[in-house]
């Protein structure tokens, strides 16, 4: 049994409440943390959520394996860099596409998948390089009123709902 704090620190905040919860662990919640929670070695990993307005993230965490180090987890933290952060310039959709900031993984590879809510892949876009902060214009067809934008690099992603007007 280990008993392990966390203390989120976000990017790209709105200034609107932010729900952090852990899947399985601690229900979702606007308190700022830091958050201490019971594990267990049966369960070597969690999953992380936050959302702000339409915007939500998930990180899957290994926190055994970085409890586990001689750093006692300080060397899991130095490992991740920065977080993914995506902005959507234009939600609710108006037009025919919309731009997306993505930021906080520099050098790294980016994917973007567009689905409609049935999970039909509708647009997919690859970024083999993230250079500091990058605008990606995604087109968003007409006729779908909720789509749901995925981007994602090896180790982090975040999901954004995009609602048309």
């Amino acid at each position: 049994q280990y008993e392990v704090s966390l203390t989120p620190q976000y990017s790209g905040l709105s200034g609107s409440p932010i729900r952090f919860g852990i899947t399985n662990e601690l229900a979702v919640t606007t308190a700022p943390g830091p958050y201490t929670i019971r594990l267990y070695t049966d369960n070597p990993a969690i999953t992380l959520t936050a959302s702000q307005d339409a915007q939500q993230a998930s990180y899957r965490y290994s926190w055994l394996a970085a409890c586990t180090t001689p750093a006692n987890g300080r060397q899991a933290v130095v490992e991740a860099g920065s977080p993914l952060s995506v902005v959507v310039l234009g939600n609710p959709v108006v037009g025919e596409s919309v731009d997306a900031l993505i930021g906080g993984v520099a050098g790294q590879a980016v994917e973007l998948i567009l689905t409609d809510l049935a999970g039909k892949r509708l647009h997919q876009q690859s970024i083999p390089q993230v250079s500091g902060t990058e605008r990606v214009v995604v087109p968003v067809p007409a006729g779908q009123a909720m789509t749901i934008l995925k981007v994602s690099t090896a180790t982090q992603q975040q999901t954004v709902k995009l609602i048309r007007q």
